[in-house]
């Protein structure tokens, strides 16, 4: 005879799949797709609980009568899980998980940086559910535009994928040789991610007009425009399995509206619809930002005029805007 297994005391500890093994599953969802059907389906890929298997679940429907199926079961309380909808599919980020354990991570991490910190005397810290804010003491007169402050990011909503790991130097070191700098070797987020990352938050700003936000935001222009400079802007713009990412990503994590109180599309936005000018008071509070920054000595003797900044973004989204997305059709604007 059976005997039930003895639950044990102690709950399982979550495991998060590292996310080079992560994926994106697809389903085509007809009438015959039950909620046992996606019970069981959560069951096998063990995102409930314990692991985060993949990224997204991409549930297509043959029918409307398929999606209002899946809508009358899914609104019960029986998987919290936040959903959106994109085009004719449900996006289901099965990440979610992995914000608790995050913030766990984040929470073990800062009382060891806290004592290192304590011994050098010379920055403090915080922990908030999602970040570890570490302020120190500059050498020199504080930026009021770039913070002397460091925050480390325990955050799910962030992939950092497609990633290569670079060699970084100190800029200085070509100066002074008889001193040895360190060098560092970091896992960096590719530029055509970095690329459609800024270029899709300098879309919603457009589309919010005078009511985005535009402090220290202008920095993201200048980085298309230095991007563009140096010659990384139209492989960037090719990567349009990238662009998708980018767009599927912020739709389900980033979630905003226009001036009108319209939701923005990040898939239109990457299919031909970018907007990277803003227009009237948005344009000219970037301006303002703008000019904080040169003031400031961030850029350096190389500053480019605000309305050359422009410029540059305005020949960056005509460019972006005539790749043929990947039904093979133009988006039009």
């Amino acid at each position: 005879m059976l005997t039930a297994k003895k639950a044990s005391a102690q709950p399982k500890r979550r495991v998060i799949s590292p996310a080079e093994t992560r994926t994106q599953l697809r389903l085509t969802v007809d009438s015959k797709f039950t909620k046992s059907h996606f019970s069981q389906l959560f069951a096998v890929l063990k995102i409930r609980r314990k692991n985060a298997l993949a990224e997204h679940i991409i549930m297509s429907f043959k029918s409307k009568t398929a999606q209002a199926q899946i809508v009358a079961f899914y609104n019960n309380q029986w998987l919290n899980i936040p959903f959106q909808s994109i085009d004719t599919a449900f996006v289901f980020p099965l990440t979610h998980e992995i914000a608790d354990e995050l913030e766990r991570v984040g929470g073990e991490a800062h009382p060891i940086i806290q004592t290192g910190l304590e011994e050098l005397e010379t920055a403090t810290s915080r922990f908030t559910n999602e970040c570890i804010f570490i302020d120190y003491k500059p050498v020199a007169a504080a930026s009021s535009y770039a913070l002397p402050r460091v925050m480390l990011e325990f955050v799910a909503r962030s992939t950092g994928a497609p990633a290569n790991v670079h060699e970084i130097r100190c800029d200085i070191e070509e100066y002074i040789e008889e001193v040895s700098f360190p060098v560092a070797h970091p896992r960096v987020m590719e530029l055509a991610r970095i690329f459609w990352e800024k270029a899709t938050a300098i879309h919603v700003y457009c589309a919010q007009g005078g009511t985005g936000l535009h402090d220290r935001f202008s920095r993201h222009l200048h980085d298309l425009m230095r991007l563009e400079e140096a010659g990384f802007i139209d492989h960037a713009i090719q990567a349009r399995d990238i662009a998708e990412a980018v767009a599927l990503h912020k739709s389900a994590f980033f979630i905003e509206k226009d001036s009108a109180g319209n939701r923005i599309d990040y898939t239109a936005a990457v299919r031909g619809g970018l907007c990277l000018v803003p227009e009237e008071q948005a344009k000219e509070a970037l301006r303002t930002d703008y000019q904080r920054m040169v003031d400031d000595g961030l850029l350096m003797e190389d500053a480019e005029p605000f309305d050359h900044l422009i410029e540059a973004c305005g020949k960056i989204q005509v460019k972006a805007n005539s790749i043929l997305h990947p039904e093979g059709s133009q988006r039009r604007l």
